[in-house]
């Protein structure tokens, strides 16, 4: 009996299935639509909504650690600049 044991196997093993559930969550969460069979669709459902509900939850933390990186991103393009060891840059 399969008593509490959420999820499917599709016929893979756990690390696929994992890495497949992954991708397929990232590729909904970026593009909002994916093609999908029904099975793998209701499977990566649960995935999605706990992402997205964890994703609220930390959302303020989430953007200022977004903001962070990508201010230091642009401070380190500058401090390569200003030493003269960017490439082909023009001024």
């Amino acid at each position: 009996m399969r008593h509490r044991r959420a999820g499917l196997h599709l016929s893979r093993t756990p690390a696929h299935r994992k890495a497949l559930f992954s991708n397929l969550v990232t590729a909904l969460l970026t593009y909002e639509r994916i093609r999908t069979t029904d099975v793998k669709a209701k499977e990566v459902r649960r995935l999605a909504e706990r992402a997205i509900t964890w994703a609220r939850r930390l959302g303020g933390v989430l953007t200022k650690k977004v903001e962070k990186r990508t201010d230091e991103e642009k401070g380190a393009g500058r401090a390569c600049d200003a030493h003269g060891l960017a490439g082909n840059s023009r001024p």
